[in-house]
């Protein structure tokens, strides 16, 4: 659901008919991931708009895994640019 998995708090959820309109604050990161899923569910038939509502800081613990994973990226690319970088030795026979 959208509280549990995408960090979300419902503030309010109404049914009309086969149609289902959920109000709910959910960090704008985990959106991208719901416009897929969201159309996985309904055929691509399901739609949502978003607006702004407030800026709000991550806990301390998410900031260190962003960062964390943003070095491990980082190393990654520089040792790939590295390897492509090196000099290739040929063998002369």
């Amino acid at each position: 659901g959208i509280n549990a998995e995408y960090m979300g708090d419902i503030q309010e959820q109404t049914s009309r008919g086969p149609i289902t309109l959920i109000d709910a604050i959910v960090p704008l990161a985990r959106m991208f991931e719901y416009i897929s899923e969201l159309r996985a569910m309904t055929q691509g038939l399901g739609e949502f708009s978003m607006e702004y509502h407030e800026h709000v800081l991550l806990p301390e613990n998410q900031i260190e895994a962003i960062v964390e994973e943003r070095q491990r990226q980082l190393e990654a690319r520089a040792a790939l640019q590295n390897s492509k970088a090196a000099p290739t030795k040929s063998k002369k026979g």
